[in-house]
């Protein structure tokens, strides 16, 4: 099993010179999609299926013997509202709706700059009205598009990992103990993305999360989205925040390598279980 010291040298040193070198976001995210198919653990006990909820393209994942009525889980991918795919988390979302007993849809929103701000955001509300979800995830920027329903939708529980939710305060983040997020990714990604990063569609921890459900909150120790996750669990009325040392960004995508990313799952499927 691939060791967390491992995943550890691979961000600071392979992963964050390719994001501050690559400026062209369609060859970045065919890098990821690349990266992701060679490293990333398989998960075969699975169907994999093309779907459209709401307009919107994605994948529908159900696990092996999931019975029927099963559950719903609504997954938004990450990558900074400009790379990432379902394919590059599909391997992750499985394993968590196999331990959770649950399905779910991992919508291929579309993505900046060919669609800027607010098409991300469209795209989640148009999937959640038509899939009618249990519960709904995301990380980094799938975790700000979480938020995002967390505040204008109902459901029944959230899974935020390394929620991005304050994009007004990227510009001026501390980057000193991040392991993967270069410091040039975010005026990468307000460039791209064209938003008003002060509204709370863009920056849901500047809007009213009072009603939001349960949520399991999950960041590494040190990231530059850990303040983002602390003030998330402060706002939302019923939050677990669950940290961990030493972890790059989004280590909960090498379950299957890392114990320490099965644990994650493995929490959050006791997390969603229970609610």
């Amino acid at each position: 099993m691939r060791s967390d010291r491992n995943l550890r040298f691979r961000a600071r040193y392979i992963q964050r010179p390719g994001l501050a070198l690559i400026s062209h976001q369609p060859l970045l995210r065919r890098v990821f999609e690349a990266d992701a198919a060679l490293t990333l653990k398989r998960f075969h006990a699975a169907r994999y299926e093309k779907a459209v909820y709401g307009g919107v393209a994605g994948l529908r994942i159900v696990p092996n013997g999931l019975t029927d009525g099963a559950p719903r889980l609504l997954y938004f991918h990450g990558g900074g509202f400009t790379i990432g795919s379902p394919r590059t988390h599909r391997w992750m979302v499985a394993r968590l709706c196999a331990q959770a007993q649950c399905e779910a849809f991992v919508p291929a929103y579309r993505l900046a700059p060919e669609h800027p701000y607010p098409a991300a955001q469209e795209d989640a509300r148009a999937g959640f009205d038509s899939y009618a979800p249990d519960f709904v995830a995301g990380d980094s920027a799938g975790g700000c598009l979480t938020l995002h329903l967390c505040a204008n939708r109902s459901f029944r529980a959230a899974w935020l990992l390394s929620p991005l939710g304050d994009q007004s305060r990227l510009e001026t983040a501390d980057f000193s103990q991040e392991l993967l997020i270069p410091p040039r990714w975010p005026r990468a990604i307000t460039r791209a993305l064209k938003a008003d990063v002060h509204a709370p569609q863009a920056s849901p921890l500047l809007g009213d999360l009072s009603k939001a459900p349960p949520a399991l909150i999950q960041v590494g120790r040190g990231e530059v989205l850990e303040p983002d996750a602390q003030r998330a669990a402060q706002l939302m009325p019923e939050a677990t925040l669950s940290l961990y040392d030493g972890m790059p960004h989004v280590w909960q995508l090498h379950a299957g390598h890392s114990a320490t990313a099965d644990r994650a799952i493995t929490e959050a499927a006791e997390f969603l279980s229970a609610q």
